[in-house]
């Protein structure tokens, strides 16, 4: 097992990265919820289980045909995929 130092807790509200970096488009955000850390095995960087959800009920224009067909959805991402925390996260 890696050492690894998790930044965001369980319960926290998090922007995912869409690309790399945080979409112009207000629409296109993509917001979920840490629900679970993951145990890094091959890379030093922290991974989340995260639960997919969006800032509008109905994301007409999200960037890719797989992130919209995962809301609600838990899917796994590592932390340089988290844009950051947002407004309801944790301390």
């Amino acid at each position: 097992m890696v050492d690894v130092r998790y930044n965001y807790n369980v319960g926290d509200l998090v922007e995912l990265a869409r690309y790399g970096y945080s979409p112009k488009n207000p629409k296109d955000i993509v917001l979920g919820t840490v629900v679970a850390f993951v145990d890094a095995t091959d890379y030093h960087v922290p991974r989340y289980k995260i639960r997919v959800q969006y800032k509008s009920p109905v994301a007409e224009n999200a960037l890719d045909e797989y992130v919209l067909s995962k809301q609600g959805a838990v899917v796994t991402v590592m932390e340089y995929d988290i844009a950051g925390r947002k407004e309801g996260a944790s301390d």
